[in-house]
């Protein structure tokens, strides 16, 4: 071949895929956030059609990487890990608004290193949720005072705690607002819990069980969340029995 073909060559090359790397970035504009799926839906492999690879269930928490038209691809929990596929006409509630900072919006978020989640915005406070990893997608729902609130997925279910803001890259962070324990729009007080109550990490029962409280004082935040069926939640801290150490989640209310 001739250098002027070489050439001509490594120019349509070039164009094509100049050409092509647009359309794939645009089909992968993390424009999505924190959901709540208001009936159970089926999960396919493909963005155009394919083959069903699992569910996700009514009053259960995704994160949506992207929306376009009528599909969402997503990152949700099973009992071996997350997964990701693709809703068509998605039945949820998700939580992103213009990019103007409201307590119930959010924002996909990965990690930017592995990091300890905890129950609250504090190492010394409070316990340790779990851990995430290195590239692991998340939704970020709240950013305050150098912590953010986030929701992610684990074998157990999804779970919900505390990192350095600086751990995770967020795509919008102008929609966030203040993390649930500092926002104006939240207050806290006591309140007795008689008998023994189940704690779970999001406003369902769908959600990983964080513990339990029974017959004691929790420390309860007033904003309450609905369910898909209208039961509400109620963010609430408690201390671990023989610790000086607190969890965090939701209950009945």
């Amino acid at each position: 071949m001739s250098v002027k073909k070489r050439i001509l060559s490594l120019v349509l090359a070039t164009v094509m895929l100049l050409g092509i790397t647009p359309v794939a970035f645009a089909a992968e504009d993390l424009n999505g956030g924190y959901a709540f799926s208001l009936a159970t839906q089926s999960v396919y492999s493909s963005a155009s059609g394919g083959y069903k690879i699992g569910t996700i269930y009514k009053n259960e928490g995704i994160t949506v990487l992207w929306t376009s038209g009528n599909v969402a691809k997503i990152d949700y929990s099973t009992s071996n890990g997350t997964k990701q596929g693709y809703l068509y006409n998605p039945n949820y509630r998700l939580y992103v608004g213009a990019n103007s900072p409201a307590l119930n919006n959010s924002s996909v978020a990965w990690a930017n290193y592995t990091t300890t989640v905890y129950y609250g915005p504090s190492t010394s406070q409070y316990q340790t949720v779990g851990t995430i990893y290195a590239g692991e997608y998340v939704a970020a729902l709240g950013d305050s005072n150098g912590w953010a609130y986030i929701e992610y997925n684990t074998s157990s279910g999804r779970k919900r705690g505390y990192v350095p803001s600086g751990s995770i890259t967020v795509n919008y962070w102008n929609r966030l607002d203040g993390n649930m324990k500092d926002t104006s729009s939240v207050t806290n007080g006591s309140q007795w819990v008689s008998g023994r109550v189940n704690v779970y990490a999001g406003p369902s029962t769908q959600y990983y069980c964080v513990g339990y409280v029974q017959d004691e004082n929790v420390i309860k935040y007033d904003r309450l969340y609905s369910d898909a069926d209208g039961r509400m939640f109620q963010y609430i801290e408690y201390y671990v029995n023989g610790t000086s150490k607190m969890k965090s989640g939701f209950i009945p209310w």
